[in-house]
């Protein structure tokens, strides 16, 4: 369990500033246009994101369910901006209700809905009317592509969601589902609300909330650092003075965020910090790119430092070895198991 910081509601690319960068952000949730229903409940939403090295692709199916007469409901998507920047790069937008492909109008401004969204504004209104019938589900289903935003040093997918608060009583659940096609390292998922994570198959990574509660302006974002692994960092590159792996413990949480290759890398990162010589040409290869590799010949398994005893020993980087698999943890007498290289 953790907290994150943005997930379901609008579904546009814009800008947003954070740590003393311009962010594009974009992404979202239906939002009742003429005030909060009592009848129409948003169920569950499961948001699929697919990340590719220049753009990513997002498929989103929202649940409704009606526990009141049937009813005929304007809705929008907000396409907001923060800052002076205001060009979108979302493309390829499509929509459906109940597997019927339905067309917007885009609106520049609604008289009776506020710019509310927290050092941003709304830019423009993706407004439909959906028909909800009385005592059935209604499920609307959007899909989109657009570029990656910046954050920091990194790159970030971003999706506000608070605007679900509209409809009756809380968002019921929230399915994301994030696939990665590329070699990015993923560094960072951070939402407001409660959520558990957990890893679907060596692309795919699940992320399950329930009963959320959201305010209005509640984003989460996905952050990717391109190729630079997880045991370096563009702020304190690899020295003598900063090695990630021996100053800190990686949580685990981070690490369920790795696909398979890249926890090998990370593992070995270990070895190779201290110098061993791979056997494997790919590690060999990869290493020899690091500018801070040096082989050292006289390589020993007692240079290890604690905390890289600890992190070799977790079972999330040990997840592709040949061990038992369904190990719920790996008792202490395991960790020997876990000290060699490649």
């Amino acid at each position: 369990m953790n907290k994150l910081s943005l997930l379901i509601s609008i579904l546009f690319l814009n800008n947003l500033y954070a740590n003393d960068s311009v962010v594009n952000a974009a992404g979202g949730n239906y939002e009742l246009l003429d005030s909060k229903n009592q009848n129409v409940q948003m169920v569950s939403e499961i948001i699929r994101i697919d990340l590719y090295d220049t753009h990513y692709e997002m498929n989103i199916d929202f649940h409704f369910f009606n526990f009141g007469e049937t009813i005929e409901l304007q809705v929008g998507f907000p396409e907001y901006v923060v800052g002076p920047m205001s060009d979108t790069n979302i493309r390829d937008f499509e929509t459906t209700i109940n597997n019927e492909r339905v067309e917007v109008e885009i609106v520049e401004k609604l008289d009776n809905t506020p710019e509310h969204f927290y050092w941003s504004r709304v830019k423009l209104w993706y407004v439909k009317n959906v028909i909800f019938e009385a005592n059935k589900y209604t499920v609307s289903k959007v899909s989109y592509k657009a570029d990656y935003a910046g954050h920091g040093w990194y790159s970030a997918v971003f999706y506000l969601y608070g605007t679900g608060s509209t409809w009756k009583d809380n968002i019921g659940q929230m399915t994301v589902e994030i696939t990665n096609h590329t070699d990015y390292w993923l560094k960072e998922i951070s939402f407001f609300q409660e959520y558990t994570l957990m890893r679907k198959n060596n692309e795919t990574i699940v992320i399950q909330l329930n009963d959320i509660s959201a305010d209005i302006n509640d984003r989460f974002f996905i952050s990717f650092s391109g190729y630079y692994p997880a045991f370096d960092s563009p702020w304190y590159p690899i020295s003598e003075k900063y090695w990630r792996l021996r100053d800190e413990i990686i949580t685990e949480e981070e690490l369920v965020l790795l696909n398979n290759e890249q926890l090998r890398i990370l593992r070995n990162s270990i070895y190779a910090y201290h110098g061993y010589e791979f056997r494997s040409a790919d590690l060999q290869t990869f290493f020899n790119g690091q500018k801070w590799y040096r082989i050292n010949n006289n390589f020993t398994e007692n240079m290890f430092f604690e905390n890289e005893k600890i992190r070799l020993s977790s079972k999330h980087v040990s997840r592709n070895l040949i061990y038992d698999r369904s190990l719920s943890y790996f008792p202490q007498n395991f960790i020997s198991l876990f000290f060699f290289p490649e």
